[in-house]
């Protein structure tokens, strides 16, 4: 069905580069300015669409057998390199450009047939009207849906997703670009058009899996914030608990020492009310202690786990660099501190060490956030037998450990745990998408 002049199939292969560059482009987030981004496809599409019509000039039979398969390859790695998402990503979204393309390949030539006598205008004004129409819906509709799950697509797609995609596009693509004569008949094209149609089936179902599997994940993810708020409320209920008894006891004193003061009235007991009113003093305790940043949800985690860990006698000391804009989530960022210190202080209690203790540090570097932790342990690890032990300490301490490790690769970060001499070491990088404004020390 392929046939005509020079400009014929330039004016053919434009359509095709322009169904498969837009809708990757409306798709995509690019690694650079839009405008920019626009102007390199262009100049890209251009280029690639002379090239394969030289092609067709000069040898025709190589390009109605290889051409339509060598669309992927060629448009697909501009595209990839392009992008500002993952490679996983990036494939699934050149697929389904390179999917459409081939419905409107084949609707072109068999509809032409079918009710046109195969002229070749009508052939490029039914591929027209079906670009035309694709491109509307992808940009009013399915735009919009895939934006709005590109967090869960990105965070969910793998090499068995992709593999799949792939496959059936290309299997797809088979039946819209395979080298024959072939003949116009209703059950052929029944029977690509089924093709075609599972092909998009396919497409649309792993769309939706990995949507439902990443809205999985972030629920997952609220229930263990949850779990942890929960837990940070009984934290703060004890300390309550201690307070009101300390309160208790305070008003107690100060009650004693009333009627000490009421009695001694006299003015020759003078320096004796003095002293009393010195202990009342030392009574009403220490000034309010200074906050550890000026991030108040970090202060108040912080708090609430400096207050436990002294009243269950372990020596916490923490230095934190940090503003009250940090470049990550404060969900994030309570979640990760309150895993590493309940962590940190639950080995503690665990070593039956007689002096226990847990050093905590946040910092800044560049567009990286660096958090250690070291804190007393149990067990102690030579040299040769430091990779195993350090990885049953990681995997056996508490749930925890896997959160930090999830919330890290949610910002492309890396994790560390290791032990050595009876000292467990935590390390978490995180890699933020700006610098943090200005930067306050504790």
């Amino acid at each position: 069905m392929l046939g005509g002049t020079f400009w014929i199939a330039f004016l053919r292969n434009a359509m095709g580069a322009v169904m498969v560059l837009a809708v990757f482009l409306l798709l995509d987030r690019p690694r650079m300015a839009m405008k920019k981004a626009v102007l390199c496809y262009l100049a890209f599409g251009l280029a690639a669409v002379t090239g394969f019509t030289v092609w067709y000039f000069y040898s025709r039979d190589t390009y109605l057998r290889f051409s339509g398969l060598a669309v992927l390859p060629v448009l697909g790695s501009f595209c990839c390199l392009m992008s500002g998402g993952g490679l996983y990503l990036s494939l699934y979204k050149i697929s389904v450009g390179f999917y459409l393309l081939s419905v409107c390949v084949c609707l072109g030539i068999d509809l032409s047939r079918w009710g046109f006598e195969g002229s070749l205008w009508a052939d490029l004004g039914i591929r027209f009207l079906f670009l035309s129409v694709i491109l509307t819906l992808v940009a009013k509709k399915y735009r919009r849906s895939f934006f709005e799950n590109i967090d869960f697509l990105q965070d969910e797609m793998d090499l068995f997703c992709v593999i799949t995609l792939v496959v059936s596009v290309v299997l797809a693509a088979l039946v819209a670009y395979w080298p024959d004569k072939r003949v116009f008949s209703t059950l052929s094209m029944v029977r690509i058009l089924v093709g075609l149609s599972m092909a998009g089936i396919i497409q649309y179902l792993i769309f939706h899996l990995y949507i439902h599997l990443g809205k999985e994940q972030r629920l997952e993810a609220e229930k263990r914030l949850v779990e942890m708020n929960e837990q940070l409320l009984r934290r703060q209920l004890e300390m309550r608990e201690k307070a009101q008894q300390n309160e208790i006891r305070l008003r107690h004193n100060m009650l004693d020492h009333y009627l000490l003061i009421k009695e001694s009235a006299t003015p020759k007991d003078r320096d004796e009310i003095l002293d009393h009113l010195l202990q009342c003093g030392m009574d009403m305790g220490d000034s309010p202690a200074e906050p550890f940043c000026g991030n108040k949800a970090v202060n108040g985690i912080l708090s609430i786990y400096e207050e436990y860990a002294k009243s269950r006698d372990i020596g916490i000391d923490m230095e934190i660099q940090m503003s009250d804009t940090a470049g990550i989530r404060d969900m994030d960022l309570v979640m990760l501190l309150a895993n590493i210190l309940e962590n940190a202080i639950g080995l503690c209690v665990d070593s039956g060490a007689s002096e226990r203790y847990i050093g905590l540090s946040v910092a800044f570097k560049s567009h990286k956030m660096v958090i250690q932790c070291q804190n007393t342990c149990g067990m102690d690890v030579s040299k040769e037998d430091y990779g195993r032990k350090a990885e049953r300490v990681r995997k056996g301490s508490r749930a925890g450990a896997g959160d930090i490790v999830r919330i890290a690769s949610r910002y492309h970060g890396e994790t560390d745990f290791q032990v050595e001499n009876r000292v467990f070491h935590a390390r978490v990088l995180l890699n933020l998408p700006k610098v943090p404004a200005r930067l306050t020390g504790a």
